[in-house]
């Protein structure tokens, strides 16, 4: 008896279906390949996986919410965030001297 074509498929079709859905898990399984390692966050939960493939849960995110102040453009690059655009947490209209909507932008001589 002749098995038809599309049947002698379905076990390839099927194994390739089931790699498709394990690679994603493997990634994270395997640790330093793939996305999910190396401080990576899976998909926006804030749970974290190490390079040794440890979980790690959100941090806290109560410093996210605390409003960010710069008495200067000194401690704007001091910080590492020059030059601040005004939709930016610590933009402030005194940093921005030309109301431009960008403090502490190269070549400025505000101090």
């Amino acid at each position: 008896m002749k098995i038809p074509a599309f049947r002698r498929m379905i076990p390839a079709v099927a194994a390739a279906g089931l790699l498709g859905l394990a690679a994603p898990a493997a990634a994270l399984a395997a640790p330093g390949s793939g996305a999910g390692t190396g401080g990576s966050s899976a998909g926006g939960s804030g749970f974290t996986v190490n390079d040794q493939g440890t979980i790690s849960p959100p941090q806290d995110t109560d410093d996210q919410n605390k409003p960010v102040y710069y008495p200067n453009c000194a401690a704007v690059r001091a910080a590492g965030k020059a030059p601040l655009y005004a939709s930016q947490p610590g933009y402030n209209g005194l940093l921005d001297p030309k109301h431009t909507g960008v403090a502490c932008a190269p070549g400025s001589n505000t101090p």
